[in-house]
């Protein structure tokens, strides 16, 4: 069935546009992760069959596509890209594989095609996988993870420095009442720490 990105509107949550795609490139498509990179007006889209597609928002079309079996990466069935962000303080991606729980630091090489280059990769917490990644302008990475089944008490925001390094691991609270936390994003200020809940009220 088509997968759908939709662009609303923060004001008032009205539907400004819906990019659905059935497949791409003649791959089903699972799309679980989205950023984009400094010097572009693309969207990069983590799907779950560990794929990256650029996507033209202007006009909706899939422009590229890197594939991380170019680098070795191999997942069980719908347990491959399950987060990923851009840092601009070291100008990679970073892509979090849910099967392994590792982190792949990725050079998708923009201004030169579709090659990606795996620049470096750690392992998040044993026992934990990534399900949502953001880069900080310190250059520190935060990642929301989920243990078992992800129930509350199973769910926790680890703050890393971009070798790998962990930095700081919080529990989130269960009185948030969280379901699935499924990505991350701190704003510009410094001041909110939002987390999305995909199978929440």
């Amino acid at each position: 069935y088509p997968k759908s990105l939709v662009k609303a509107s923060l004001e008032d949550d009205t539907i400004m546009q819906v990019y659905s795609f059935s497949a791409v490139n003649g791959h089903d498509v699972d799309m679980e992760a989205l950023t984009f990179a400094d010097g572009t007006d693309y969207l990069y889209i983590g799907d779950e069959y560990n794929l990256i597609y650029e996507l033209d928002l202007a006009t909706g079309t899939i422009l590229r596509e890197w594939d991380l079996a170019d680098i070795g990466v191999s997942s069980n069935v719908d347990k491959g890209i399950e987060a990923m962000t851009y840092s601009p303080a070291t100008g990679y991606f970073y892509a979090g594989i849910q099967d392994s729980g590792n982190v792949y630091v990725l050079d998708l090489g923009l201004d030169e095609g579709t090659t990606v280059t795996a620049m470096d990769e750690f392992q998040i917490a044993q026992g934990w996988s990534p399900s949502g990644l953001f880069a900080h302008a310190d250059g520190s990475l935060y990642v929301v993870s989920m243990s078992g089944g992800g129930q509350a008490g199973n769910q926790m925001i680890f703050q890393y420095q971009t070798d790998g390094t962990l930095m700081c691991a919080i529990t989130i609270p269960s009185e948030l009442g969280l379901t699935r936390p499924d990505g991350i994003y701190i704003d510009s200020a410094d001041e909110f720490l939002y987390i999305v809940d995909s199978q929440g009220p």
